[in-house]
């Protein structure tokens, strides 16, 4: 275990990893409205303006790095945060670099709160 404060070099990797998923202005915007609640791909070009061949990848790389989940229902996806997820990474934000885990980290980790309030900690 490190100080507080102090990233363990695999901890710096993942939380850099987690920071770049959302170092895009598209990918964090989509990030911003499953934070709302669940959406297809129809409900987010709507809501974004998000051409369908950019969002299909953005989808795609946020879905691969684990900060989103995709399911099917019938003909459809429906796209949601992976709360658990995103909760950990703001755990491990808030521990490493603050010192301690915010009490909204630390919510976010004990137990399923709603997207959206797991989002507003990012911010």
């Amino acid at each position: 275990m490190t100080e507080a404060g102090r990233l363990s070099p695999d901890e710096a990797e993942q939380l850099a990893g987690w920071l770049k998923l959302v170092a895009n202005a598209n990918r964090l915007q989509i990030v911003g409205l499953l934070a709302q609640g669940e959406q297809t791909v129809a409900e987010i070009e709507a809501a974004l303006g998000i051409r369908q061949p950019s969002l299909s990848q953005q989808l795609g790389v946020l879905r691969e790095g684990g900060l989103i989940r995709a399911e099917r229902q019938a003909k459809t996806v429906v796209y949601a945060l992976d709360v658990a997820a995103l909760g950990a990474v703001v755990h491990l934000f808030c521990e490493r670099l603050a010192g301690k885990p915010g009490e909204a980290a630390a919510s976010a980790t004990a137990g399923p709160p709603s997207q959206a309030a797991v989002f507003a900690t990012l911010g």
